[in-house]
């Protein structure tokens, strides 16, 4: 296994280049976010937070590596498993230089974010019923569109989450503060979390949730049940679904087993039946939501 030290700070995601432990194929990986260190710890130790590991392949010898990033507030450590620990990698670092306020901008013009998620779940459809003669083509957009359908459920709960926030700042965001754990690990005292909230949580609120990753669906549906009294409709075989595609991204369709993920259209349809199902039940919650409940 390689190991190598970074420093993290200022950097938003790293490529590495090295030559095939196996074959000596040069290999370069994709860009790989760094994920950021908890800044609220009381220990080195305590901050360090990982990026769950990301596999890249020989396309010669099709040899995997599993790169892991781990970054903490004192500095940053990646590894290869499957890599020779003499082996020269190179680390390229891409700065966090992305205009904020543009993303910003982009999540709060979605306010039509049910409309947009139906009308990218329709235009998916149409990709599915596409024939195209050539198999191995079809297999690549088959895949591409499975990936493609959880991507829209990620945008929907962001966006649906952010926005239905801005219709009652004041009520939601302190309704966030107080049940989100990275600010209950503040330890905020219930008598200062209406200072905190007029004073500066708007802004650290908005960085939380954009930092949120919207396929861990046990994680999103506490924070919708919490900050708007809102319960998620089963979520199991969408979470499966995400699984796969993990495998369809990062192991180029295939387990850990090594077995290969047959993507066809009747999965598809099936997955953009329940996925849309799902998002169904949940817009009805957000448009009942009663404000008295609080």
């Amino acid at each position: 296994m390689k190991d190598i030290d970074f420093i993290p700070f200022g950097v938003s995601a790293i490529k590495l280049a090295f030559n095939c432990s196996k074959c000596g194929y040069p290999v370069m990986s994709d860009e790989l976010d760094v994920p950021y260190p908890d800044y609220t710890a009381e220990t080195a130790h305590d901050s360090e937070s990982d990026n769950g590991g990301e596999y890249v392949y020989c396309s010669e010898c099709s040899q995997e590596y599993e790169i892991c990033i781990y970054s903490s507030y004192v500095g940053g450590n990646i590894t290869v498993e499957g890599l020779d620990h003499n082996t020269n990698v190179e680390v390229i670092e891409i700065s966090d230089s992305y205009d904020e306020e543009y993303e910003l901008n982009a999540i709060l013009s979605n306010t039509d974010f049910y409309g947009k998620f139906r009308e990218d779940i329709s235009n998916l459809r149409y990709l599915n019923n596409l024939d195209i003669p050539i198999e191995a083509i079809l297999k690549i957009l088959k895949r591409q569109i499975y990936i493609g359908a959880i991507t829209c459920l990620e945008t929907y709960l962001l966006d649906a989450f952010f926005n239905t926030i801005m219709t009652n700042k004041d009520l939601y965001i302190r309704k966030f503060v107080e049940t989100f754990k990275v600010f209950e690990d503040r330890k905020i005292s219930k008598s200062c979390v209406f200072e905190y909230v007029n004073n500066k949580a708007e802004t650290e609120v908005i960085n939380e949730i954009k930092e949120i990753i919207y396929h861990n669906l046990s994680k999103v549906s506490n924070m919708y049940k919490e900050t708007f009294v809102i319960n998620f409709p089963n979520f199991g075989e969408i979470a499966r679904a995400i699984n796969i595609r993990h495998d369809l991204v990062h192991r180029n369709g295939k387990t850990k087993d090594d077995k290969l993920h047959d993507i066809d259209k009747k999965h598809i349809n099936d997955l953009l039946d329940k996925i849309e199902k799902f998002v169904d039940k949940i817009q009805i919650e957000l448009n009942n939501i009663e404000v008295d409940n609080f």
